[in-house]
């Protein structure tokens, strides 16, 4: 065997070293998507019988009073079985028919 042959050998073994190692990496990162995904929690739909901790504030989907279209504009909580607003405390009158938790509040930091 030739030196020439002894180098591109060696070039090659590097090269295949480099190209495992990547390949971890991609892995590594295909793994971490993953688990980002399932922390990120979907809209719970309110027939599925999941229903939130009572007391505990959550974004409600609901359905408009006078045109029955779904809105996602508000907080909620349950008590006693009954949906009532967070900001005023009032019972609701519109059909809640899905919900989530909020997530964690903004921090600068965090960029």
């Amino acid at each position: 065997m030739s030196w020439r042959d002894d180098m591109y050998s060696e070039t090659e073994r590097a090269l295949q070293a480099e190209v495992n190692r990547l390949r971890r990496v991609v892995r590594n990162l295909e793994n971490q998507i993953e688990e980002l995904k399932e922390q990120i929690i979907d809209w719970i739909p309110v027939n599925s019988g999941v229903l939130p901790e009572e007391g505990k504030s959550v974004l409600i989907t609901y359905l408009g009073y006078y045109d029955n279209k779904p809105y996602c504009d508000g907080m909620a909580y349950l008590e006693n079985g009954k949906w009532y607003w967070s900001d005023d405390h009032k019972e609701m009158i519109v059909k809640i028919i899905a919900w989530k938790p909020t997530g964690e509040a903004y921090r600068e930091e965090d960029w």
